[in-house]
């Protein structure tokens, strides 16, 4: 939902998995798109999801999907399935088949993956960090030597969070 866009990427830290529900009978909005680009930038896995699937003939469900597979591809560089799904009727088999081929053996491999969700957000805070810092060292050395000794004591800040991130990691 677009009023629940702010709420949704305030998640992101706790979020191992994204899951982007587009509507049949709507296109895929900036919105959905940006809330991929955050999910791709945390290092968060994504799904697409082709919501009331049961509305669309089998042509246009497929029409859909490549309509809003484009843009996801061509503006952000991800080649993301779109899942179409249903909960009417005969309909509801899709569901069951995502759930089945997508969400189930993700829950099976529960503890790896939260193992790789912690590496890949821990990487992403340390290459966030380092490019932070370093800019903070570029405009420091241009500064006084309060400023320096000040620097140095980040720098070694980091060192050590360095060390600690590498732990995790391993």
């Amino acid at each position: 939902a677009t009023v629940g866009a702010t709420e949704t990427l305030a998640y992101l830290p706790q979020c191992d998995l994204g899951v982007v529900l587009v509507d049949a009978g709507s296109t895929l909005t900036q919105e959905d798109l940006s809330t991929l680009q955050s999910l791709y930038e945390a290092a968060i896995p994504a799904l697409v999801l082709l919501g009331k699937a049961d509305l669309l003939s089998i042509e246009d469900r497929d029409r859909s999907i490549r309509y809003i597979a484009a843009p996801i591809s061509s503006q952000l560089g991800l080649q993301l399935t779109v899942h179409p799904v249903s909960i009417k009727g005969e309909y509801t088999r899709l569901l069951d088949e995502w759930f089945e081929h997508e969400i189930q053996p993700l829950c099976e491999r529960h503890q790896e993956l939260a193992q790789q969700s912690v590496r890949r957000k821990t990487g992403a805070l340390r290459e966030a960090i380092e490019a932070a810092l370093k800019v903070r060292t570029e405009l420091a050395e241009k500064g006084s030597n309060k400023e320096k000794k000040h620097l140095r004591g980040a720098e070694t800040q980091l060192r050590k969070a360095t060390g600690n991130f590498e732990e995790v990691s391993t």
